[in-house]
């Protein structure tokens, strides 16, 4: 048996009130569900500290900070166009952060792209990007999806490799939102803007200084 015959591709449906959208999530041994960013530096800033990074996201230009809402979805945070409703928002970047066990990172990107080209059948078109980069210039693993015979909310999903977690943006547009190409610049302006910090604990005390 091969190791991605391990896997179990988890496909969460999501209603909104105009729109239904399909996140495809990817359940590994020792994968852990999605993790709430911890904190926020401002209004519009998430932070996560995970075990060897820390990292900080931020929405594009007239886009506001989702997180109780976009938790009780299954997501960590969300970003969303100012003054909209989460749940019938026109745009949505959700983000997921999962901590990984011992499964090479490589080998979760192909299984959920597995997964993907299962749900969405032969008539979709899913390839991957080459150029999506971090504010670091840390390139993320990241898929387009298209289908020329019908409407797909899911525009594109990139994974970053923090080594003991893994981030996951996924980009869902509504047939009344904006064009598809300009949800698809302020994703990767989203990305351009997510920043990792390597994280350094303070050493413990030692007695008798």
């Amino acid at each position: 048996m091969t190791c991605l015959e391990n896997f179990s591709a988890d496909i969460r449906t999501m209603c909104q009130k105009l729109v239904v959208f399909i996140a495809v999530l990817v359940t590994l041994p020792g994968l852990v569900g999605a993790i709430e960013a911890e904190s926020t530096l401002d209004s519009n800033t998430a932070v996560h500290e995970g075990k060897d990074l820390i990292y900080m996201m931020r929405p594009p230009a007239g886009f506001q900070l989702i997180t109780e809402a976009a938790a009780a979805d299954g997501y960590s945070i969300a970003f969303i166009p100012e003054g909209e409703p989460y749940d019938s928002a026109t745009t949505t970047i959700a983000v997921t952060i999962f901590t990984i066990g011992k499964n090479p990172f490589w080998q979760l990107v192909m299984a959920d792209t597995m997964a993907l080209r299962r749900h969405f059948g032969p008539t979709a078109d899913i390839r991957a990007i080459d150029s999506v980069a971090n504010f670091d210039g840390r390139r993320l693993e990241s898929v387009y999806i298209n289908d020329p015979t019908r409407f797909i909310p899911n525009v594109s999903f990139s994974y970053f490799d923090g080594g003991s977690e893994v981030v996951i943006f996924e980009l869902i547009i509504t047939e009344r939102g904006i064009p598809r190409f300009l949800a698809e610049s302020l994703y990767y302006e989203c990305i351009l803007a997510f920043k990792t910090l390597p994280r350094r604990d303070e050493p413990p005390a030692v007695e008798g200084n």
